[in-house]
């Protein structure tokens, strides 16, 4: 129940029965359901095993392998993604990974009569964003700020700061700037309900 302790601490506080007040209370209560299924989500994975820091948004994901190698930072946004948890997967705090994407920590060895299982882990820093289909396959880190375009394949590290894209995912030349503010989980509506839009907060990474 951290979150909803968290997005009441935060909440706007229009002044009562203003018209902003009437728009704020309807906007929660159509979007509590989607924000109720959230915190269910969370409680059940972590009733498993997995590690969440709260505030986190997790919409339904497929996940194979066992819960406890996943752990998810703060004001993290997970779409419907499939996390396949042979070895660990850990996310950090403020990472994006949109619908579609595929993380996998196992794969076989092709080189091997037997067809051996080979487990590695995946590490996403803080402030990553892999979009829409991207794939991240065994053994990769994907550094602090960095982008997997929509549709990449990652076969190796992404540098801090840097964008992948293609299959197999190639490092573009220009990297981004490291100044971020922004936390994907209150980008979502049913957060914004109650934060309200997002704003500009300086000296934010540890907050």
């Amino acid at each position: 129940m951290q979150l909803l302790s968290y997005l009441w601490a935060n909440r706007v506080r229009p002044r009562f029965g203003s018209a902003r007040w009437w728009k704020v209370w309807a906007k929660r209560l159509r979007t509590f359901p989607r924000l109720i299924q959230s915190i269910f989500r969370q409680l059940i994975l972590e009733w498993k095993g997995a590690r969440i820091e709260a505030p986190a948004f997790i919409a339904p994901c497929t996940i194979n392998g066992a819960v406890q190698n996943l752990t998810i930072g703060k004001y993290s946004f997970l779409g419907r993604v499939t996390l396949h948890l042979h070895d660990t997967i850990s996310i950090g705090a403020r990472v994006i990974i949109n619908d579609g994407a595929t993380l996998f920590t196992a794969s076989h060895d092709v080189f091997d009569p037997f067809f051996s299982l080979v487990k590695r882990r995946i590490v996403i820093k803080d402030y990553a964003w892999i979009a829409t289909g991207a794939m991240v396959l065994p053994g990769v880190t994907i550094g602090f700020g960095s982008v997997v375009g929509a549709g990449a394949v990652v076969t190796r590290d992404v540098p801090d700061l840097h964008i992948a894209v293609g299959n197999p995912a190639r490092i573009l030349p220009r990297s981004r700037p490291g100044d971020f503010h922004y936390r994907p989980a209150c980008l979502v509506a049913a957060f914004q309900a109650w934060v309200g839009r997002q704003r500009k907060i300086r000296n934010d990474s540890k907050n």
